[in-house]
């Protein structure tokens, strides 16, 4: 459930008692339909009412309200979960799903495990925190979540290792059982950064992933590290299965001697 901003250009700034506040309430319409190779067509997205607010002042964070609900509880069959509202309700995750980059009609919900799981077109995407994902049919509901579909295709991250020849081993693999959902497909980034408090992680590499008319589909990459210095990496990953694009799911983060050029 998406709480609606007030206008197009609800952006307020405000001064008070030292205290630098910013509200920034964002609305992103639908995108006009991509064409895809085959004749598919890959999936618009709005996200409307994502709320961001941000306060420091004297080297301390206070909160902020939103403008309506956030994080409301639901019960299904399956236990209880929350609907995602904003990138902050699962921001404390090791493995995250990209909310920016999820169709316009996507239900995003995650429980008490950290399970994050999105539906759209009919399928579920189920992220889980050990960074390994399945696609499965969806509930006949789109305010159900379920674990109970026979799963369509299942896929993970790469372990992150520097080989003999000094290259990072990076990227991931699906694969998919059940035809209905060929070709399918995953797209992979590699981001690093320093381990310094300050220092962001950026994207280093990028990786479209070829269309797969068979069971599995591959996306693995080498990438030479001119030294070994510690640099916190991640990798991102986006499942493919027929017509539909899933969003970016973020792997966990972990430090290693490799910062690849």
């Amino acid at each position: 459930m998406l709480t609606s901003c007030p206008s197009r250009r609800g952006v307020r700034f405000f001064l008070w008692a030292g205290v630098l506040g910013i509200s920034k309430c964002v609305s992103v319409w639908s995108s006009e339909r991509e064409s895809r190779p085959g004749g598919m067509v890959k999936n618009s997205r709005t996200v409307s009412g994502t709320l961001v607010a941000l306060m420091v002042a004297g080297g301390f964070a206070t909160s902020a309200s939103a403008e309506g609900p956030s994080g409301s509880v639901s019960t299904s069959q399956e236990g209880s979960y929350v609907t995602v509202d904003s990138p902050t309700d699962i921001e404390h995750l090791a493995v995250q799903v990209d909310l920016e980059t999820a169709a316009d009609d996507a239900q995003i919900r995650v429980d008490q495990s950290g399970t994050i799981t999105v539906n759209q077109d009919d399928l579920q995407l189920t992220v889980n925190q050990d960074s390994t994902w399945e696609i499965s049919e969806g509930p006949s509901h789109s305010d159900e979540v379920s674990s109970s579909w026979a799963s369509l295709c299942a896929g993970y991250f790469a372990n992150l290792l520097v080989n003999a020849e000094n290259d990072l081993q990076w990227g991931a693999q699906q694969v998919c059982d059940d035809a209905s959902t060929w070709p399918h497909r995953v797209d992979v980034e590699l981001r690093q950064g320093g381990t310094g408090f300050f220092d962001p992680q950026i994207l280093k590499h990028s990786s479209t992933g070829s269309w797969a008319y068979s069971r599995i589909a591959n996306n693995f990459n080498y990438d030479q590290c001119p030294n070994s210095v510690d640099h916190r990496t991640r990798v991102r990953a986006q499942p493919w299965a027929n017509d539909v694009q899933f969003p970016w799911i973020t792997s966990d983060e972990i430090v290693i001697g490799c910062n690849t050029r």
